[in-house]
């Protein structure tokens, strides 16, 4: 369908990112979480609070988007389709149970240490996933902010958007294989990036040519501006793969919304968690807590390891049932799902939920936040093991790009606070050492050339 007959005919916006609070919370995401977060951490500065706005991204929204899939997952709609024949129920069924049991196996095993190459190469698998699900789930929900453009853009750009983000994900990986830095050696090290560059400015140029009409110019504007964030997003994690965790925050943040707006469809079968968001955060918060604990449980027996480290792949199943719960091509999806993402307001209960409801979920982790500051033992812990090593790698990456630059005061200033925070680390102390050693030389060169004047 044609804009001119759709949103701007003057009825209610429909798309999930066509609502002002959705379109709000990526924006704002974007301009006071990402892009603040690569600042500071790219830029030396003293901001302790860094560190645990990092913790509190990656923990707060990152586990617990993990395991709101399986709010999804467990729909009873969703299960009678997942076992409504063999294919679907190996893929749904007999997949996430093979990679639970696979991951947690290698918990128990302690594989990395134990068969270190295996474990490289697996994790190097899994890191590609994280790259290509991120990318993919980008180029959709951007379909998300197209949709009430309708045809004014031309059918090329899905390809081209798509193209985009999963080569910015290959790129991304390779970024990683190469030790976490984009590396440009030769001309092939740039050939992929101008390729890139060039794809995404072909796909800009058509949302260039909507701005100009009256009719269709704010959401060309708004889609074009998701585009562009994404983009920019995508970018950070090639040039440095420790900035990816920074700019995850609209990847998070879309999700939860994208959830949210399957909470609010009453329609269906009112036994979904979805439909209660209390109750939701909450046993979110119990899964999130218990899976950043299972670490402290030291085990030496296998059984026992299994079930310490039974949802250690939850991210790789997130992945893979991603891949499958929005399939739009799956005629049962379709038909559940269309009509609340792209349908007539119609399809969506507007029954809104009263002020109390509402600040249930946000005091459920307030007081999750007051009981472990109130508990000194719990609080030093996690600062001595979270906190501490985040900032320590902090200040050795600005040491050795300072020292990189020439700066090799500054450099020894922020690999002196790294080694007060990790004296047993060697890369510190070698670092030092190297500077020292070079400021020996250079007083050495200076006052031999002040003898022979």
């Amino acid at each position: 369908m044609s804009i001119r007959g759709h949103a701007l005919a003057g009825t209610r916006p429909t798309g999930v990112f066509q609502r002002p609070l959705p379109i709000a919370l990526m924006y704002a995401t974007f301009f006071l979480v990402c892009l603040p977060l690569v600042i500071l951490r790219s830029v030396p500065n003293e901001v302790a609070i860094v560190p645990y706005l990092i913790i509190a991204e990656a923990v707060g929204l990152g586990t617990s988007h993990f395991f709101v899939t399986l709010a999804v997952y467990f729909e009873p709609g969703n299960m009678r389709h997942f076992a409504s024949g063999p294919r679907r129920r190996m893929i749904y069924f007999g997949l996430p149970i093979a990679i639970l049991l696979v991951v947690a196996l290698q918990g128990a095993l302690n594989t990395q240490q134990t068969f270190p190459r295996f474990s490289f190469f697996f994790y190097a698998g899994v890191r590609f996933l994280d790259f290509f699900h991120v990318g993919r789930q980008s180029a959709g929900v951007l379909q998300l902010w197209k949709r009430p453009l309708g045809e004014e853009l031309p059918r090329w750009t899905r390809a081209a958007e798509n193209a985009f983000f999963v080569g910015a994900g290959l790129l991304q990986w390779q970024t990683f294989l190469r030790g976490g830095e984009f590396v440009a050696t030769d001309f092939y090290d740039w050939l992929p990036v101008v390729l890139l560059a060039a794809l995404f400015a072909a796909s800009v140029v058509p949302y260039l040519a909507l701005l100009s009409r009256p009719q269709t110019h704010k959401l060309a504007l708004l889609a074009l501006g998701y585009f562009v964030m994404q983009a920019l997003c995508a970018a950070t994690a090639v040039y440095a793969t420790w900035l990816y965790v920074s700019v995850l925050a609209m990847h998070y943040v879309e999700y939860h919304v994208l959830m949210a707006r399957r909470g609010l469809d009453r329609a269906g079968e009112r036994s979904n968690l979805l439909r209660r968001p209390f109750l939701l955060y909450g046993v979110l918060a119990v899964l999130v807590v218990s899976f950043e604990a299972r670490n402290y449980v030291v085990t030496e027996s296998i059984p026992l390891g299994l079930l310490v480290h039974v949802f250690d792949g939850i991210f790789l199943v997130h992945y893979v049932l991603d891949a499958w719960l929005w399939k739009f091509s799956d005629p049962y999806y379709r038909q559940t799902l269309a009509a609340l993402y792209f349908g007539p307001a119609q399809a969506v209960s507007a029954r809104p939920a009263s002020f109390g409801k509402r600040l249930r979920a946000p005091a459920l982790a307030l007081s999750a936040l007051v009981a472990v500051a109130c508990y000194p033992g719990l609080r030093q812990r996690l600062h001595a093991e979270l906190i501490v090593p985040l900032e320590a790698e902090q200040h050795f990456r600005w040491g050795v790009a300072l020292a990189r630059s020439g700066e090799l005061m500054r450099a020894q200033h922020e690999l002196t606070r790294a080694a007060e925070l990790m004296p047993e680390d060697r890369r510190v102390r070698g670092l030092l050492a190297a500077i020292a050693r070079h400021a020996s030389a250079s007083a050495v060169d200076t006052s031999g050339a002040r003898q022979t004047r």
